[in-house]
């Protein structure tokens, strides 16, 4: 609930071969700091679409695009993408919050599947130095996370750089 203004995502697997080993990303002012992205992967392609407006026809209108028809489709997935900074204070009584949950999302891919490991990495190593008698561990964990070059301010820049581009 911190997280003011969370993306929405939406994603498919399709079942089509493509080694083309290229990654496409299309950037849409309706996708409102969103964008859409193809990836393939030998015999299925990941293709998807995060923003904060209306996911269901601008997929429509991704598949369109790419020729896809919808019966390619053979698994969904989808869900909230954090797209703001780290909460202001994501370590606190008996919490440690990390990855979706503590607001760590890369700021221009939105990845969230690297933050989630790392931050849970790093949370369970502070824990346990703390629980072993470290007291400040847990305030080292802070500062070292805010820290980190995936958030940092040159990419919450290109974050809102990528969210202020129209069409052409």
């Amino acid at each position: 609930s911190r997280n003011i203004d969370p993306m929405r995502g939406l994603g498919a697997k399709i079942q089509r071969k493509d080694t083309s080993n290229m990654m496409d990303f299309y950037v849409k002012a309706e996708l409102m700091g969103g964008y859409a992205w193809y990836f393939p992967r030998g015999d299925e392609v990941n293709i998807g679409i995060a923003g904060r407006s209306d996911l269901k026809t601008w997929f429509r209108w991704f598949l369109n695009r790419l020729h896809i028809k919808e019966e390619e489709i053979v698994s969904w997935h989808g869900g909230i993408v954090p797209d703001s900074v780290p909460i202001k204070k994501f370590i606190g009584g008996s919490v440690i919050a990390v990855g979706d949950c503590g607001g760590f999302s890369h700021p221009v891919s939105k990845g969230g599947i690297y933050c989630a490991m790392f931050t849970g990495r790093e949370g369970a190593q502070a824990l346990t130095d703390h629980l072993s008698g470290d007291q400040k561990a847990l305030s080292r964990l802070d500062s070292y996370l805010r820290s980190h070059s995936g958030f940092s301010q040159m990419n919450i820049k290109r974050r809102d750089f990528l969210a202020q581009m129209d069409d052409e």
